[in-house]
């Protein structure tokens, strides 16, 4: 669909051409399915339509954002209501259903009205609002300290309902006001950031950025091809690939909620609605894997698939070898793994394999670590060569693997960038990643647009010398090598030990090697500052939170299980990296799991970080390591000494 300049125009022509053709199938956790065809999706879009552009009370206007709320299992009505609002010219706010802070939600975007359905509003009685929306009385992180304010915004805020799939939309369509106005630079959604570093953030999206994210995927072509997903649609690359995508291809768009009860179903229902794209970010592929037995595996036929775009910040080379290990039998190809780099403000897409001149094996190149740790620089290894080398009075393997992210996308400009000076690096040497391009988000709502600057600005919005382009800093950091981008890791989320910067994701790694007790998914590390007489010490100490299995505080050796797993992780720790432990946290079975299922597989750092968040409710145990024994001999004799509280 050539020259289009608006995602309304695509839905009506695609309605025109192929009224009864599929575009959308959503599954239920009951095996059941809700199917949608194009003539359907714009009915339905007219009539909610209809209702937005009559409101006197709310006094809606074009550009009003209006908040759309839906459970996971009202994805049917859901996407109904934002193609119902760019319709009637409304921004829609698409709100994750689990949002813990709807307060802060309705303050940062300011809807003029609310969409959701009776349902959803029925399990969310007044007075069990604030329990909805909290933490407090679930097994995860206390993350909200306006949870008394729901209710009140419940309240206030006029909320209408959009049961469709069942028959009770109430909306006249009689006079709907087609808009023929959208231009590329209207405004289409409100998306929330994944919030792995800080609270999540709207980030606003044009119909041009929409337009311009979906052109990579021009080779879907056929009506009968399907697009798979699971990720909530909350989320940028579940709102592209699964929501946009679907229309402006004229393709079917295949959507289910039961991943993380049970990863295996994935590949399955990519294999029975015979796909040729899915997403999803390293941390499923590796769950997939663990949880598809061979027989399973073997059934399956995966050589429909074209591709499997994991997008994420840093992917570790394992679950990428876990995945292609797993389902090559089921016929998949691993070149049709496609391993792009992106984040909410590019649409999750702003590298790719697709831009690859020769696609085999989801390229890793083998670097010594002393070099990125030491001197942040990726130095190439050769295939043979395994170097010892002593590291902080301690030897280890000087071979780390970094997954490619591949080329920049057509139209995209791509640097890496000194965090300090803000100057472009060489190529090998890491630095800020920094994006530019037509899909680029205009930025955080009514924050990052007013804010853009020099390259010394504030705002991670900014010029870089001798460019006139806007680039998007992204707090990742990476190199660039025969123009493929590896990304080493988050800047918030490395690990600084003495002169080394550490990728906090490796050593997460070595704690699942180190025990069976802890979950995939179960385990973030982080910094924090040490206090002696309420002053902060310029050392930090490194603390290891851990998600259990099983709450094991009942079990007759219950404690001596849980000094054992610290030990074991603290001697891991330092037989893989040379990092001493300070404080090891034993979580509720559900803490991390729950928070990284709402954030894309990724843990929402900044709900454990802050000290304030940990409450009673989320924490088990705690292990501190006793300082004033000789650390290191300590060690290597196999020998700890520390402390439950």
């Amino acid at each position: 669909m050539e020259g289009l300049t608006n995602l309304v125009t695509a839905l009506r022509q695609r309605a025109s051409a192929l009224p009864t053709q599929l575009v959308y199938t959503f599954l239920t956790a009951s095996q059941g399915h809700y199917d949608m065809t194009f003539a359907d999706l714009e009915i339905g879009a007219q009539r909610i339509a209809a209702v937005l552009q009559s409101q006197k009370k709310a006094r809606f206007t074009v550009g009003d954002h209006v908040l759309l709320w839906f459970s996971s299992n009202d994805n049917y009505d859901l996407v109904m209501a934002f193609w119902g609002c760019l319709y009637a010219g409304a921004v829609a706010v698409i709100v994750d259903p689990d949002a813990p802070d709807l307060a802060r939600v309705v303050e940062d975007t300011k809807p003029c009205l609310g969409l959701t359905t009776s349902h959803f509003r029925h399990q969310r009685t007044l007075h069990k609002v604030k329990n909805a929306f909290s933490f407090k009385k679930d097994v995860k992180l206390s993350g909200n300290q306006d949870d008394a304010n729901d209710e009140v915004i419940f309240k206030q805020l006029k909320w209408y309902d959009c049961d469709a799939k069942a028959g009770k939309l109430p909306f006249d369509s009689a006079h709907i006001k087609h808009l023929q106005s959208h231009g590329e630079d209207a405004l289409a959604c409100l998306l929330y950031t994944s919030g792995t570093s800080g609270r999540p953030k709207p980030v606003s999206f044009t119909h041009g950025n929409a337009l311009a994210a979906a052109r990579p995927f021009g080779w879907i072509s056929s009506t009968n091809d399907s697009i798979v997903g699971w990720l909530s649609l909350h989320q940028a690359s579940a709102w592209l690939y699964s929501i946009v995508l679907p229309v402006l291809r004229g393709c079917r768009g295949v959507h289910f909620n039961t991943f993380w009860a049970d990863p295996s179903r994935w590949m399955q229902l990519v294999a029975k609605h015979r796909a040729v794209l899915t997403y999803g970010p390293p941390q499923a592929l590796a769950m997939a894997a663990s949880a598809t037995s061979d027989q399973l595996a073997a059934s399956l036929d995966l050589s429909c698939l074209r591709s499997l775009t994991c997008s994420g910040s840093f992917i570790p080379a394992a679950a990428i070898d876990a995945f292609i290990y797993t389902f090559t039998p089921s016929g998949f190809a691993p070149s049709r793994l496609h391993c792009t780099y992106g984040l909410t403000e590019t649409l999750s897409v702003a590298t790719s394999r697709f831009s690859s001149v020769a696609l085999g094996f989801p390229t890793t190149l083998r670097v010594s670590r002393l070099a990125l740790e030491q001197f942040n620089q990726v130095e190439p290894l050769e295939d043979d060569q395994d170097n010892e080398i002593e590291v902080d009075n301690g030897n280890t393997t000087d071979a780390l693997r970094l997954v490619s992210c591949g080329m920049p996308l057509v139209g995209t400009n791509l640097a890496i960038v000194d965090p300090t000076t803000k100057e472009i690096v060489p190529e090998g040497i890491v630095g800020e990643i920094y994006v530019s391009g037509p899909h680029l988000s205009r930025g955080t709502w009514q924050k990052e647009k007013s804010t853009v600057a020099g390259a010394r600005g504030t705002s991670s919005f900014c010029h870089l010398e001798g460019s006139n382009e806007v680039f998007l800093a992204t707090g990742d950091l990476g190199a660039l090598i025969d123009c493929e981008l590896y990304v080493v890791g988050r800047q918030t989320d490395m690990i600084l030990v003495g002169d080394r910067s550490i990728s906090s994701h490796l050593l997460e790694d070595s704690v699942l090697h180190a025990t069976t007790l802890v979950p995939s998914g179960g385990v973030c590390v982080f910094t924090e500052k040490t206090t002696t007489e309420n002053k902060i010490n310029a050392t930090a100490v490194v603390v290891v939170a851990l998600e259990m299995a099983q709450d094991f505080r009942g079990f007759k050796f219950g404690p001596a299980m849980a000094h054992s797993l610290c030990v074991d992780v603290i001697k891991q720790i330092w037989k893989d990296h040379q990092v001493l432990i300070g404080r090891v946290l034993l979580l509720k079975p559900g803490t991390l799991r729950r928070n990284r299922a709402a954030a894309m597989g990724k843990t929402q750092r900044w709900r454990i970080t802050d000290k304030s968040k940990l409450n009673s409710a989320g924490v088990l145990l705690e292990y501190n390591r006793r300082h004033e024994v000789d650390e290191i001999i300590a060690l290597r004799n196999s020998m700890l000494d520390g402390f439950l509280v």
